[in-house]
């Protein structure tokens, strides 16, 4: 009886022409999925993702470059006469006698308004250069006054309201007149106008408080160090019972751009 030959796998079997070797069957744990099932990972929805990505990023991109956007400048600014307060001045120091005007009063030319006793005894009279309208009155009755004290502030008649603000040079440098402007002030409708003047040369903090005649409103008004005034004249019909020195916001529109500038380094 010959003996039993060896078993032997397939990778030990020689080479031999027409010789088939086995495949193991697939285990019953490794399932039915084909493998391209496996390697599948970009679903239906992804695509649609991805579409709607790319059609926004375009749509942006156009956006940003056709688009208009304004730029501008905002700032607080002030009420005031056009061509500035008419001050009445005590010249000497004394003692202030007989002043009675308050604001919103009218004085005509030549109109006594009070008189100085000075400290020699002298009596001088206060009078009011202009016709016009009391806007700020800075004392009343019997009042001790140093020299160059300022009594009484007059807006001349006949003079345009204008709003007033002073910006640093480099805020000031793009400015030109006519460009669009928005005043905004608390009880009063927004008005918009224009710029009507640029004062090229910086006024120091002390200056602008001397032309405004309102020592708090260039506080107000002014940034530290001083600025550059920028005006826009307000018509009269324009919320008429907004008194001379009340303050709101100042938009003034300096030009257009588009969006994609802002993007470039």
């Amino acid at each position: 009886m010959p003996a039993p030959s060896p078993q032997t796998d397939g990778s030990d079997a020689p080479d031999t022409p027409g010789q088939t070797l086995a495949v193991p069957p697939t285990p019953p744990e490794a399932g039915t999925e084909r493998f391209d099932d496996l390697i599948q990972v970009v679903r239906p929805w992804m695509k649609a993702a991805l579409g709607v990505s790319v059609i926004t990023i375009l749509g942006v991109l156009l956006w940003a470059t056709f688009a208009s956007i304004s730029t501008s400048v905002t700032s607080t600014g002030g009420l005031v006469p056009a061509t500035g307060f008419v001050p009445i001045v005590a010249v000497s120091p004394g003692t202030l006698q007989g002043m009675t005007l308050v604001e919103g009063d009218t004085v005509q030319v030549g109109q006594r308004i009070g008189q100085v006793t000075t400290v020699d005894g002298q009596v001088r009279d206060l009078t009011s250069p202009v016709k016009g309208t009391v806007a700020a009155a800075f004392y009343a009755g019997e009042a001790e006054v140093p020299a160059s004290a300022t009594i009484l502030l007059v807006v001349q008649e006949g003079d345009q309201r204008s709003v007033v603000t002073f910006l640093a040079p480099q805020d000031a440098s793009s400015l030109t007149v006519d460009q669009p402007a928005v005043f905004s002030a608390p009880d009063c409708p927004s008005y918009t106008g224009a710029v009507s003047a640029v004062l090229r040369a910086p006024l120091t903090e002390e200056q602008i408080a001397d032309r405004l005649g309102l020592a708090g409103l260039a506080e107000v008004i002014a940034p530290p160090g001083g600025g550059v005034g920028v005006l826009m004249n307000v018509d009269a019909s324009w919320c008429p019972t907004l008194a001379y020195g009340s303050t709101g916001s100042l938009v003034i529109t300096t030009g257009t751009g588009h969006p994609i500038e802002y993007l470039q380094p």
